[in-house]
């Protein structure tokens, strides 16, 4: 019997071996050192936001890929010691100080 082997050198999610060993599938992984762990958490973050700008449309919600963008965001965050509300705090700063992106300006 011929077996599909797929090598790939990127983070995946947490759950996805036990999803796929629900489904008869095995998963080989490694846990990462700190850079590797980074280096892979930014090159994700930027692949979701690509994934993000190729498949806008006006109009179109987009919910799960701007959610895969937040969930990467969180955990570059979290490997940073940064608490989501020292984040959202800064962020909210920014916003008073500079304003948002809402006027369209």
């Amino acid at each position: 019997m011929k077996t599909n082997k797929v090598k790939t050198h990127t983070l995946i999610r947490d759950n996805v071996p036990a999803i796929m060993a629900q489904q008869g599938k095995t998963c080989r992984t490694v846990h990462l050192d700190d850079d590797k762990y980074l280096e892979l958490l930014n090159g994700l973050f930027l692949e979701e936001v690509k994934r993000y700008v190729e498949n806008d449309e006006p109009g179109a919600k987009d919910l799960d890929n701007l959610a895969d963008i937040g969930e990467v965001m969180h955990a570059i965050l979290a490997f940073k010691g940064i608490p989501v509300e020292d984040f959202q705090k800064a962020r909210m700063q920014r916003m008073e100080e500079l304003g948002g992106y809402y006027d369209r300006l």
